[in-house]
């Protein structure tokens, strides 16, 4: 590798503080801009800002399109934190400093320190995943979970001579009785009830 090739592009200070609003967790944003202009580098930034303030590993979702870009934005991230934990407190300072407005103090910077084994030491590491990747987790992961509650039962349509044959109770001096044992072409699955005297009920039966 040629030395012009190592050299690294200063970043205009108007073009920097773009990238650190951009970066903000705390603000949704769009970016549009020309291939090779940062977008992966503030997307990489956004998911650093959010370690530093605290947030879990584990509850970090990154999703791209292709396999070379979620490995070169999480790349970008492990070789920025990597480099942090042999920083002195000034250097440590001015990194952070760099991409956000905050003002680091002793308790800061003993996070960013750890933040690296904190990446590492994640269950299934940092989630930077391409849209089909992250569909195919979500799709096994539905699968496998246990249903909460049976299905529901699709209720019976058979004919129960039993209950046409139960006389229930209404009001007094009248009751309740099937009209027949057997349903008419218009009432078929289901019940016919019809008011009757008692007297016509045990006629019935």
């Amino acid at each position: 590798m040629t030395a012009a090739a190592r050299t690294i592009r200063a970043i205009p200070e108007d073009l920097r503080r773009m990238q650190v609003e951009a970066s903000d967790p705390a603000v949704s944003a769009w970016v549009t801009a020309n291939a090779g202009s940062g977008k992966t580098h503030v997307l990489a930034q956004r998911v650093i800002r959010l370690l530093l303030d605290g947030v879990d590993p584990a509850k970090i979702l990154c999703i791209t399109f292709t396999k070379a870009a979620a490995a070169n934005m999480a790349n970008r991230v492990f070789d920025e934190l990597r480099r942090w934990t042999a920083l002195d407190d000034g250097e440590l300072d001015a990194a952070i400093k760099r991409i956000s407005d905050i003002q680091p103090d002793a308790a800061r910077r003993t996070l960013a320190r750890r933040l690296f084994a904190m990446a590492l030491e994640t269950p299934g590491g940092l989630k930077v995943q391409t849209i089909h990747a992250f569909c195919t987790r979500a799709h096994s992961a539905a699968r496998s979970r246990p249903r909460s509650r049976p299905p529901p039962t699709r209720p019976s349509r058979t004919w129960s001579a039993k209950r046409s044959a139960n006389a229930t109770q209404c009001a007094p001096g009248s009751t309740m009785a099937a009209a027949s044992t057997r349903p008419s072409p218009r009432s078929a699955g289901r019940s016919v009830w019809a008011p009757t005297t008692p007297s016509s009920a045990s006629t019935a039966r």
